[in-house]
């Protein structure tokens, strides 16, 4: 019964990280940021970091993984966001 929920948590992880895919994807092909908040993608990351140390103290693999992966996609998400709105200030400019 245990690795019956170990798949739906496996499955539940893997199906809330592809929900960042198509964000990241339209950063990579509009280059444009407008509308992203900052913020709140850096919130994201700080939760993130305190919920995967959290799990990593309970020694919990599906949180740690899913954890571990937000920290990396909401970073990535971040980076790209900073990156386009610097070349869409300097264009500006």
């Amino acid at each position: 019964m245990r690795s019956f929920f170990l798949a739906l948590g496996t499955i539940g992880s893997i199906m809330l990280l592809s929900g960042s895919l198509p964000q990241i994807a339209h950063l990579l092909k509009v280059k444009d940021s407008t509308g992203q908040s900052i913020f709140a993608w850096l919130i994201w990351i700080v939760a993130n970091m305190l919920t995967l140390t959290y799990a990593i103290y309970i020694k919990d693999p599906i949180f740690i993984f899913l954890d571990f992966f937000w920290v990396i996609l909401c970073s990535l998400t971040l980076f790209l966001i900073l990156v386009y709105r610097k070349k869409n200030n300097e264009s500006i400019n």
